[in-house]
Parts: C-alpha cells; sequence; structure tokens
C-alpha cells in the first residue's frame, strides 16, 4: 500500500498530488480507505462463495468490489476529485 500511494501521488494524481503536511494526511487517509476495501474485499468474497461455491469468482467478485471502493473513496477524500 506504501508503494502504490507514492505511485498513485506520482502518476494517477499527478494534476492534485499532495505534498508536505497534505501528503502526510492523504498518506494516512490512503492506509485507511485501503484497508476497509480490503475488509470489504473478504467479505464479499466470502459471501459470494457461500451463495456460488465457486471460489474463482468469489475470488475474482471480492477483488472488483474492494478495488472499486478503494478508487471511489481514495479519489474522493484522499485527492479530493469529485465525479461528475
Amino acid at each position: 500500500m506504501v508503494w502504490n500511494y507514492f505511485l498513485n501521488n506520482s502518476l494517477t494524481y499527478r494534476e492534485c498530488r499532495l505534498v508536505g503536511w497534505k501528503a502526510l494526511r492523504g498518506f494516512v487517509s490512503f492506509m485507511a480507505i485501503c484497508g476497509l476495501g480490503a475488509v470489504v474485499n473478504v467479505l464479499a468474497a466470502r459471501d459470494l462463495y457461500t451463495l456460488t461455491g465457486m471460489w474463482l469468482l468469489a475470488g475474482a467478485g471480492g477483488a472488483m468490489v474492494g478495488a472499486l471502493l478503494n478508487y471511489a473513496l481514495v479519489s474522493m477524500f484522499t485527492w479530493g476529485r469529485r465525479f461528475s
């Protein structure tokens, strides 16, 4: 997650790059949101596996839900981007 934060700050969100104390606040925000995304990933995968019994579908579905949640929340709360 640490490496991913710095890559995102340098490349993905370069037009609204965080520097100084904002970078530290953004780092803490990113870690908290990605931790939440990991929990949601596991819960979604568990529920999909319970419903279908298909571990590959459950793993892929959980990863997709976690990734989408992470992208939306870090875009809004860490880098301050709004979806239109």
